[in-house]
């Protein structure tokens, strides 16, 4: 660099070379003398170029009102000089091309001479940046408002920076939006906050907001006016200083309605589900409809809900139900006895042209509405009719005392839906109320004609006990063998008229719904057993067998009604007898499942009968149904046992069902599902039942006999062991002998003199002669337990033809009974008994007997005049004397489970049920005359 100072210190020439700036040295008058290296390359001029030459030559400098030449009065500002002032010029290039700089001004000396150090720094870049950034502030501002939300932008003291105008459209702010820069925004929030549904929580909102300095996203806020704003919260941060917060917001009146109108649509369409849950589910209608009432008032957010209904065969309305929201008044309690037609004409004209009647205000309405609902503070109601076979019954409706409204689409349908639902459960409750009315008067006809059968039933039945007791007192008589057949003859045909009467009044049991089942523990076999030998003795005229076919694997003991499931299959199997000439009738039995509690048993009575027809096959269940005319002349019958049959296996849990081939046989089936008795109830025999049963045991295997023994004794039968029959004393007889097959030592023909039943015991592999009983090893119980069975039928038949009379009178008698022949019949059916009997007539006689005579056992009519024999029960018992113990036994033509129920309530201690054998009767009065007496 060349200088043109006489003297230049070492000091400014380095600066001048080190310095990153430009540097210009002029004199005071504004001149160049000098130059740095750096200036040069700025330039473009080489310092002899400019040397002396005025500094304005190449920089513009700023207009003042000094002297442009001298650049001390650029250093002036109202605080004095400054040497650190920078100003902004515009450089001249030697190209003409002109660049912003900045200058920097210090004054020096130089040899004494006041010169100026002028700093030129190329500002071009900076002054890029600084127009991209005020350009991209220019486009932010213009973006910021231009948004169709509200923006509000704060620096950290809440001064405004930025505001739009739609923030002052949204919040009524009636000034334009750049008047409010710099001003406070408390300001505005004050003049706003009324705008708010809640103004005070409004500001209290943006003090927390501002003091948790946290971001606020999509927060929703109410104004009094309806709308609804959202508003956002963005504060604003550099590096890490908190200068400003961003408010924005938006405008979401239509969408929060939208999606408040959904979730109400999405409300409403659960309700509706809930209210039909209520009216099917429900058995109470009107609770029903007060739950559907309070439900859908607070959904729909009205005053008032009610219905109002027609009362029955007038034309006057009443107020049935009503539901108020908190804060109105009921009004039940007046609108009672309306008449709708003469105080409201046109209600009715108006909601069947309409379908329904929902004015935004009661003024649309015609006067006489109008005028009534005015009276009650109502602004607009919505009423909708429900109709009942046709008719119209009343009306559902919501009152609304607040304000008009305009009654939704929605609205309008829950109303419908409640009306509908109110109108099909009267409807379900009418049918309901019919149908209980038709079931009382079916139920009523069917105990009038089961009183009408009974009472006919007993009416039969007391005259058969004379013919039947007669008749076999007479069989007990010396008779030829003539006048045997002829009584013979005459008790069958008794016996049959009995069946037929028992048909009968089954039928009306079950028709009455009567029968009432029972759960014993029981024996299938035994059961089987029984109905093939009460059935034998039909079988002796014709070439039929009755066989037995029980698997194996059904169990020895189950629970059910012994009794029905006897009947059923006696029915059946009498049937399959009666029409069978050849062959056999089989009763089967097999397990068709079994689980762990329950054995499902599939009965079969199968016969190789006449057959039935197709078409007769589909209704011989039916009542009084035979399968032609023909058979009811030929073989007889009431047509009534498998009409029973049938109800009684339906009963039980099962169905009954036929196949038949005609000419061929039939087949009748059915399935019961029985529970299974566990080991500790199938020893639950009355040992006494076998008690008179002896049994003689002969086998060499002590074992073997030693574990019969245990079973039979277990029963109560007497048991005699011995290993050959040689150690048997010469006359003695037994009821059952089992004896080992094969053994030489024993023969048929003997074992058949000394014993009524003769069993033999065999193993598998041993075929057993034929026409003998055989037993396989191991014994099955139920077998064991059948033939003793057997031997009771005949043990008891042989001692009651051969047991002699008593000598001595065995007791003191009372009869009471109004029916002469059954007064004689007992009479002469006890007379072998040689017991002291009395009469009396009825039931009064009867207790002013025992007053003066003791006696041992009375035997009481049921209905006889004056005092019934149920009367004189309850007398006798409720007396305190010794007589009211004595045993009474009812005699009675009833067998209907129920009177048999209620004369045992009543204290008898027994039933005997007419028509009665004379054996029976016999049975039943020595079984009581031998208890002892009751004692204290």
């Amino acid at each position: 660099m060349t200088s043109v100072l006489p003297h230049k210190p070492d000091i400014l020439r380095t600066l001048m070379q080190a310095s990153m700036d430009s540097i210009l040295m002029t004199g005071d008058n504004g001149h160049i003398v000098a130059l740095s290296d750096s200036a040069e390359r700025l330039f473009g001029y080489a310092q002899a170029d400019v040397m002396l030459r005025p500094l304005t030559e190449i920089i513009t400098l700023p207009s003042t009102n000094g002297d442009p030449q001298s650049l001390a009065h650029y250093m002036e500002t109202d605080d004095g000089p400054a040497l650190n002032r920078r100003i902004e010029v515009t450089g001249i290039h030697r190209s003409g091309t002109r660049f912003p700089a900045e200058m920097t001004i210090i004054p020096t000396e130089v040899d004494e001479q006041p010169v100026f150090l002028t700093f030129i720094r190329d500002i071009s870049e900076r002054k890029g940046f600084e127009r991209v950034i005020r350009r991209t502030s220019v486009r932010f501002q213009k973006l910021i408002t231009s948004l169709q939300g509200g923006v509000l932008v704060e620096d950290e003291t809440r001064h405004i920076v930025l505001v739009n105008h739609a923030f002052c459209d949204m919040f009524n702010i009636p000034v334009p939006a750049r008047s409010l820069y710099a001003s406070h925004s408390n300001t505005t929030m004050e003049s706003s906050k009324s705008l708010f549904a809640n103004p005070a929580g409004f500001i209290q909102r943006v003090d927390e907001i501002l003091k948790s300095e946290q971001t606020v996203t999509e927060e929703t806020l109410l104004l009094a006016d309806g709308r609804v704003f959202s508003r956002d919260y963005v504060p604003v941060f550099h590096d890490e200083d908190h200068i400003g917060h961003l408010w924005h917001y938006r405008d979401i009146t239509e969408s929060y309605q939208s999606q408040r109108r959904w979730r109400r649509m999405y409300r409403f369409e659960a309700v509706n589900k809930e209210i039909n849950s209520l009216f099917l589910q429900l058995a109470d209608v009107d609770d029903a409809l007060n739950r559907t009432l309070a439900i859908t008032g607070q959904l729909m957010d009205v005053s008032r809900v009610y219905a109002f209904r027609f009362r029955e065969n007038e034309r006057i309305l009443d107020n049935t139900h009503e539901w108020c929201a908190p804060g109105v008044t009921s009004e039940m309690e007046h609108l009672q006895g309306l008449p709708f037609d003469s105080m409201l004409p046109s209600f009715f004209p108006l909601i069947a042209e309409q379908d329904y009647i929902a004015p935004r205000h009661i003024t649309d309405l015609p006067e006489d509405l109008h005028g009534v609902l005015e009276a009650q503070g109502i602004q607009t109601v919505l009423w909708m009719p429900f109709f009942l076979n046709e008719r119209i019954e009343g009306f559902i409706g919501y009152d609304e005392v607040r304000a008009p409204r305009e009654w939704l689409p929605e609205e309008i349908t829950m109303a419908r839906i409640i009306a509908e639902n109110y109108a099909r459960a009267l409807e379900r409750v009418q049918a309901d109320r019919l149908l209980i009315e038709a079931r009382d008067e079916a139920i009523h006809t069917a105990q009038l004609r089961a009183q009408f059968v009974a009472n006919m039933s007993h009416e039969i039945r007391t005259p058969m006990t004379g013919i039947m007791g007669m008749q076999e007192l007479l069989l007990e008589t010396d008779l030829n063998d003539l006048q045997t057949e002829f009584a013979s003859e005459a008790l069958k045909s008794s016996k049959r008229l009995l069946t037929i009467i028992n048909d009968i009044l089954d039928f009306s049991k079950l028709e009455a719904g009567q029968v009432i089942l029972e759960s014993t523990p029981i024996d299938l076999r035994a059961i089987a057993t029984e109905v093939r030998m009460t059935l034998m003795p039909q079988l002796k005229a014709k070439p039929v067998d009755i066989l037995l076919d029980v698997a194996p694997d059904v169990p020895y003991r189950v629970h059910g009604d012994a009794t029905r499931i006897r009947q059923v299959l006696m029915n059946l199997a009498g049937n399959a007898v009666k029409f069978t000439h050849n062959g056999n009738v089989t009763l089967a039995m097999r397990v068709a499942h079994t689980t762990e509690r329950n054995v499902h048993i599939r009965f079969a009575v199968n016969d190789t009968g006449i057959g039935i027809t197709e078409d007769n096959l589909t209704r011989i269940f039916d009542s009084f149904v035979q399968a032609d005319g023909s058979t009811t002349r030929k073989y007889g019958g009431s047509g009534l046992g498998l009409s029973i049959s049938k109800q009684l296996v339906e009963l039980m849990g099962g169905t009954l069902a036929a196949t038949s081939e005609h000419g061929t046989g039939s087949t009748f089936t059915f399935t019961l599902r029985l529970p299974i008795a566990r080991a500790d109830s199938t020893m639950d025999h009355d040992p006494a039942r076998f008690s008179d049963i002896s049994v003689l045991l002969i086998d060499r295997n002590r074992t073997a006999r030693y574990v019969l023994a245990q079973q039979l004794e277990g029963w109560g039968a007497t048991v005699t062991q011995v290993s050959s029959l040689e150690y048997i004393p010469a006359g003695t007889t037994y009821d059952i002998i089992l004896h080992r097959y094969p053994d030489p030592t024993t023969s048929s023909a003997t074992l058949e003199q000394i014993g009524r039943h003769v069993a033999c015991i065999v193993s598998d592999r041993t075929q057993p002669p034929p026409d003998v009983v055989a037993l396989r090893q191991p014994v099955d119980q139920s077998t064991l337990y059948n033939l003793l069975i057997q031997a009771t039928q005949t043990h008891t038949n042989t001692t009651e033809a051969t047991a002699p009379p008593p000598q001595n009178p065995i007791g003191h008698i009372l009869v009471a009974d109004d029916y002469p022949i059954n007064i004689h019949l007992v009479r002469r059916a006890l007379a072998q008994m040689h017991v002291h009997i009395d009469f009396v007539e009825n039931g009064q006689q009867a207790i002013e007997a025992i007053q003066n005579t003791h006696y041992d056992l009375i035997l009481m009519d049921i209905h006889m005049p004056i005092m019934d024999g149920v009367a004189a029960t309850q007398h006798i018992r409720a007396a305190d004397a010794p007589f009211c113990d004595v045993p009474i036994l009812a005699l009675t033509a009833s067998v209907m489970r129920d009177e048999q129920d209620r004369y045992m309530a009543a204290g008898m201690n027994d039933v005997i049920s007419k028509p009665f054998s004379v054996s029976g009767l016999r049975k039943v009065v020595q079984h009581w005359l031998e208890q002892p007496p009751t004692t204290d």
